[in-house]
């Protein structure tokens, strides 16, 4: 049993300002709003309809999606100036016909859509276009320009479906290591992707994970358990962690919540009967894992329908402590999985009935992880 002392960790490190208070092993986030980019100042006849963000504090660049009206990415500097808009759909050089994932690895922009990867200079200018061999994962991360991280499935000896995490080249397609191979996860269903939407995403356990650059490690576990893993990047186990939680039965109303988030599959008979029977009894554990700065990560645990209890854990695999947003914010914000932190606190898409924009928030009460 842990013993809390306000203003430290279980660690005993000192948590921030006087203002940070520990109460049952949970902080409550101060924040202070530090910039906005509304989507109506790029057109406010017909603006663009943010989705998601990815920002770099190093090379004072921000990179904003939006899927409407039309698929776009628009270049911002760290002031929230826009300095260019490139991406469209189609099939011709330097277009997609879907967008996957986009992020800003070393010096320059990858953008991938299906079996495609593009890259683009830093100015939004395109370098070049590869595909990519093999099969695809909806779930990647790019360590750098040559490999990534993301879940695959495989047969095994007799023929049946395994689940696991590698890392790949991306001209050669070739796995490069392969992480809790040795644990024969089974296939239970790939999550399903409609329209760039994901839908088995609460159902369909895979394998979550983030990277540790500092550590050049990787912290991941599967969603339907409470095992964390510290792996280097050849796949062997640094170190182990068991989640304290229990999973979360799935109320008549939450399962009701999950079939509607899903109404557009109505137009799909049979893909919409076949989700409706897998809607669980329990919600799955590790719905997702952020990074923050110093290699310190966050742990997204399923307590119901878009609710999530997050564990802090530092570079060591050591849990610190639980974070809980203000009610003020966490309201504006869809899915709070949809937050990503950087040096100073966090930027988030908020997407009101009356507003939809970029937003940044700085965390003024957790000194020991934010600047």
């Amino acid at each position: 049993m842990w013993s809390y002392i306000e203003g430290r960790d279980v660690k005993g490190n000192e948590i921030g300002q006087k203002s940070a208070e520990l109460k049952n092993g949970i902080v409550e986030l101060k924040l202070k709003k530090t910039l906005v980019i509304d989507s109506l100042l790029i057109d406010e006849k017909n603006p663009p309809l943010f989705s998601s963000a990815k920002k770099s504090e190093e090379k004072n660049l921000m990179l904003l999606l939006s899927r409407k009206p039309k698929l776009e990415l628009f270049s911002f500097d760290g002031k929230g100036s826009l300095m260019s808009r490139f991406l469209s759909k189609g099939e011709g050089p330097g277009e997609l016909p879907e967008l996957d994932s986009f992020q800003i690895v070393d010096d320059i922009i990858v953008v991938t859509g299906f079996k495609k990867m593009i890259t683009y200079n830093m100015n939004g200018k395109l370098i070049d276009e590869n595909k990519l061999e093999g099969i695809v994962s909806y779930f990647k991360y790019f360590i750098d320009k040559e490999r990534y991280i993301c879940n695959i499935s495989e047969r095994d000896e007799s023929g049946e479906l395994i689940r696991h995490l590698v890392i790949k080249n991306i001209k050669s397609a070739e796995i490069v290591a392969s992480f809790c191979k040795d644990e024969k996860r089974r296939d239970i269903g790939v999550t399903m992707v409609l329209n760039n939407q994901l839908y088995h995403d609460w159902i369909t356990p895979d394998y979550k994970f983030v990277f540790l650059p500092g550590r050049n490690c990787i912290v991941c576990g599967v969603s339907d358990s409470d095992q964390l893993y510290l792996k280097d990047l050849q796949g062997k186990t640094i170190k182990t962690a068991k989640i304290n939680f229990t999973k979360r039965t799935v109320t008549p109303e939450e399962s009701n919540q999950l079939i509607d988030s899903c109404s557009k599959l109505r137009e799909y008979p049979d893909l919409y009967n076949g989700f409706i029977k897998k809607i669980p009894n329990e919600f799955l554990i590790i719905m997702d894992i952020k990074l923050m700065p110093q290699d310190h990560f966050a742990v997204f645990l399923g307590t119901g329908f878009k609710k999530y209890a997050i564990k802090i854990f530092d570079k060591d695999l050591d849990y610190l402590f639980d974070i809980k947003f203000p009610d003020n914010v966490a309201s504006r914000i869809q899915d709070l999985r949809d937050i990503n932190f950087y040096e100073k606190g966090f930027f988030v898409i908020e997407d009101t009935d009356e507003e939809n924009q970029y937003v940044e928030y700085k965390i003024e009460n957790l000194k020991q992880i934010f600047e």
